[in-house]
């Protein structure tokens, strides 16, 4: 897949990044009739998935044993492959058989990505996003807008407040630097 092809990665930690990309080169093998931007929108959905489910574990290597008994051996890619297995066929109109081969497939891709190392939740991300929903929602009522996100209006206060400074500093500069 050229670097062309790569699919969008909003803001995902460095790690879901690389789990997007490689899950998109595998879903091209094995949906080559496929769209490339389905097909990037579909990887996504998976790392976010993953993200969601198996975010703030260490996920093992574990290189001996096979892809068919990985869900198995580890309760971490047992509910990746489960997530996965709904998503899959959900999204894509294949037989069951079908959909547990490429399950399996992009497991053993994800093992190789992802192995022994500390999946992120992209927590971050999500927050940005959040406020980006705030900033754009917002329309002078704090505790209406905390109520809308499940924050309070304390939090939405915080939010705005930092956006309109950063957006005012951005308009207007700085009158002095700090070297003096």
């Amino acid at each position: 897949m050229a670097h062309d092809d790569r699919p969008e990665q909003p803001d995902l930690p460095e790690l879901l990044g690389l789990l997007a990309y490689e899950l998109s080169r595998e879903l091209t093998a094995l949906l080559p009739a496929r769209s490339t931007d389905l097909v990037n929108k579909l990887a996504l959905a998976l790392t976010r998935s993953a993200a969601a489910r198996i975010g703030g574990h260490r996920m093992p290597v574990a290189p001996s044993v096979p892809a068919s008994e990985l869900a198995d051996a580890d309760a971490g890619y047992a509910a990746l492959a489960d997530v996965w297995f709904k998503l899959l066929e959900r999204d894509m109109n294949m037989p069951q058989q079908w959909v547990r081969v490429a399950v399996l497939r992009l497991l053993d891709t994800a093992r190789v990505v992802v192995g022994g190392q500390y999946v992120p939740k992209g927590v971050i991300c999500q927050r940005r996003e959040r406020d980006e929903a705030l900033w754009d929602e917002f329309r002078g009522n704090y505790r209406e807008t905390g109520i809308a996100h499940g924050i309070s209006a304390e939090r939405v206060r915080q939010v705005i407040g930092a956006r309109l400074r950063a957006e005012r500093a951005a308009r207007q500069g700085r009158l002095f630097d700090d070297d003096c």
